[in-house]
């Protein structure tokens, strides 16, 4: 289906598979290829493999994955922490900086705190909730969480307009 008319089941082929797959098909342009190695990497997070699954997550652009392991971490950081990547996330500012908003927020639940300037409702959106509603738009489904909140929003304030000035004329 993707290149050559096969579907094949990537999660046979292993980790290290998935990953070069994932990085090729980003490297080629093969988003849906790229979204299909994404989500079978997702299920296999868990805390000891999380640092290194972010950390690819992250210079990827995956970010179903990248919201996957920041789930993890927020379900259990204590185990995350005590992983031996840890040391790598540690080396990331800015990772680490992400980490600590998502999970101080999401302890207390107050992820509707977050300052966005797009629409509240895309704003908190997950990362499949935005891909199906672009998918259904006929968008580009991939790039970081914020630049799909950004892409979504923008086609429904085109929308809007397009329906307001309509309504005008």
């Amino acid at each position: 289906k993707y290149i050559y008319g096969v579907k094949q089941d990537i999660k046979k082929q292993g980790l290290v598979f998935t990953k070069c797959l994932l990085s090729a098909s980003n490297q080629f342009g093969c988003t849906q290829l790229k979204l299909h190695a994404e989500s079978s990497l997702a299920l296999n997070v868990d805390a000891s493999s999380l640092a290194e699954m972010l950390l690819f997550a992250d210079s990827h652009c995956c970010a179903l994955l990248k919201e996957i392991c920041l789930d993890v971490f927020a379900a259990d950081p204590k185990s995350v922490m005590a992983s031996q990547g840890w040391k790598l996330i540690a080396q990331s500012t800015d990772l680490l900086l992400e980490l600590l908003e998502f999970y101080a927020l999401t302890s207390k639940n107050l992820l509707h705190l977050i300052p966005n300037k797009d629409s509240d409702v895309i704003g908190t959106m997950d990362v499949a909730s935005l891909r199906t509603m672009l998918d259904k738009a006929g968008l580009d489904l991939d790039g970081t969480k914020q630049t799909l909140v950004k892409r979504l929003d923008s086609h429904v304030n085109s929308v809007d307009k397009v329906k307001s000035s309509k309504s005008t004329s």
